[in-house]
C-alpha cells in the first residue's frame, strides 16, 4: 500500500521495536511536524489456536517435552517470546508460578542466563557492551581464543542466545535480540559493565583498524576519562574529515574538558574554531580562536587573532572585528593603517 504508485515514496525506512521509549520518541517527533508520513503496523497477539501451534513447534525446534501447548499458550496471552521461553523454562507453565504469579519473559531470560557458565556469560556480556562484532574481536574481549569462542557456539545457539554470519574468525556474531541486550545490562552493576567496557576497549586498542569514536566510548563507559581522551581528537579528526562538523564541535568540546598541555589545548581550540565555523556559528568560532591565541608566540598570535577577526566578519560583526584587529597590532607593536570609506574619520 505504501509502495503503490501513483506517489511512491522518494525515501522509506523500515524500522522493528518493541513499544516503549522508542516509539514514543517517533510520537514525539510526529506530533511536533518534525517527521514525514508515518506507517505503525502494530503486531497482534497470537491468537490462541496459533499460540498452541506455536508452542507445539517451539517444542520440536529445541527438542523438550511439553504437558500442555494450550496451557503455555494461555499463560503467554498470545506473546510470542514468552511462549519460547515458557516453553523452555518447563513442562508446564504452572511449574513457574510464584506468588500467584508467573515470572515475565525478561525474568525468564535472567533465570536462564544464571545457569551459564562462566565463559560463555562473559561472551554475552561482551555483545551486550560491544554490539554486534567480529568473532575475533569479542574473542579477545572476552579474553579467549576464536577457537574457545566457537566451542561456545553451538550452545549458544541452539540457547537462542546468539547469531553468526559463519564460524571464521572474521565473521560476525550478535546478539540475537534487544531484548536480551537489554536483559543482560540491567543485570550488570556499575563496576561489571565498566568492566566489560575496559576488556572491548583494550581488545580494541591492540587493532589499527578500530574506530577512535568507539575507543572513546569504552574507556569512557569504563570510568577512564583520560584513556579516552587520548582517542577524542583523532575521533574529532575523524568527524571533520567526513563532514561531521556538529559531531566534530562535540568531540573537541570533550578533548577540552581535560587538564591538557598548553600547546595541545592551543591547536585543539583553533580545530574547534574551524569545525565552528564550518558549522555556520563564526560568532563561537571568533570565541575560540581568541581564547586559542592566548599565550601564543608573535606569529601565531597574529594569525589566529586574524581568524577570529575574519570569523567576526562573517557572523556581521564589522565593527567589533575592526576594534579586535586593532587590538591585535597595537599588542604586536604595529602602527595602525590610516582608515579610509567605511571606517574613515
Amino acid at each position: 500500500h505504501v509502495l503503490r504508485p501513483p506517489e511512491p515514496p522518494r525515501l522509506l525506512v523500515l524500522g522493528l521495536c518493541e513499544p516503549g521509549p522508542t516509539t514514543q520518541v517517533f510520537a514525539q517527533l510526529r506530533s511536533q511536524g518534525r517527521l514525514p508520513t508515518v506507517h505503525e503496523l502494530a503486531l497482534p497477539r497470537l491468537p490462541l489456536e496459533e499460540a498452541e501451534l506455536f508452542a507445539d513447534i517451539a517444542a520440536s525446534y529445541i527438542d523438550v517435552p511439553i504437558d500442555d501447548p494450550r496451557a503455555i499458550a494461555e499463560a503467554a496471552d498470545g506473546d510470542p517470546a514468552a511462549i519460547v521461553e515458557l516453553v523452555r523454562a518447563a513442562p508446564s507453565p504452572q511449574a513457574l508460578v510464584r506468588d500467584g504469579a508467573l515470572p515475565s519473559v525478561d525474568e525468564m531470560i535472567a533465570e536462564r542466563l544464571s545457569l551459564l557458565e562462566p565463559e560463555p556469560r562473559l561472551i554475552l556480556d561482551v555483545l551486550a557492551g560491544h554490539g554486534p562484532g567480529a568473532i575475533e574481536v569479542i574473542a579477545s574481549a572476552a579474553m579467549i581464543t576464536p577457537a574457545a569462542l566457537d566451542a561456545h557456539l553451538e550452545e549458544l545457539i541452539g540457547g537462542d542466545w546468539v547469531k553468526v554470519t559463519g564460524r571464521s574468525p572474521t565473521d560476525e556474531i550478535a546478539l540475537l535480540s534487544p531484548r536480551i541486550e537489554r536483559v543482560l545490562t540491567t543485570l550488570m552493576s556499575t563496576e561489571q559493565r565498566a568492566h566489560v567496557h575496559r576488556l572491548i576497549a583494550q581488545a580494541l586498542e591492540g587493532r589499527g583498524d578500530s574506530s577512535p569514536m568507539h575507543l572513546l566510548h569504552h574507556w569512557t563507559m569504563a570510568g577512564q576519562t583520560r584513556r579516552g581522551q587520548d582517542h577524542a581528537l583523532a575521533a574529532a579528526q575523524d568527524a571533520m574529515d567526513k563532514f561531521a562538523f556538529h559531531r566534530a564541535i562535540a568531540l573537541f568540546t570533550t578533548a577540552l574538558a581535560e587538564n591538557l598541555a598548553p600547546e595541545v589545548e592551543r591547536r585543539t581550540r583553533a580545530e574547534l574554531a574551524h569545525a565552528l565555523l564550518c558549522a555556520a556559528r563564526p560568532a563561537e568560532a571568533a570565541q575560540e580562536y581568541q581564547r586559542a591565541a592566548t599565550g601564543a608566540l608573535r606569529e601565531e598570535f597574529g594569525d589566529l587573532r586574524r581568524r577570529a577577526a575574519m570569523s567576526l566578519v562573517h557572523s556581521g560583526e564589522i565593527l567589533q572585528a575592526d576594534a579586535l584587529t586593532n587590538e591585535t597590532l597595537r599588542v604586536l607593536g604595529v602602527a595602525e593603517p590610516k582608515k579610509s570609506g567605511v571606517f574613515g574619520g
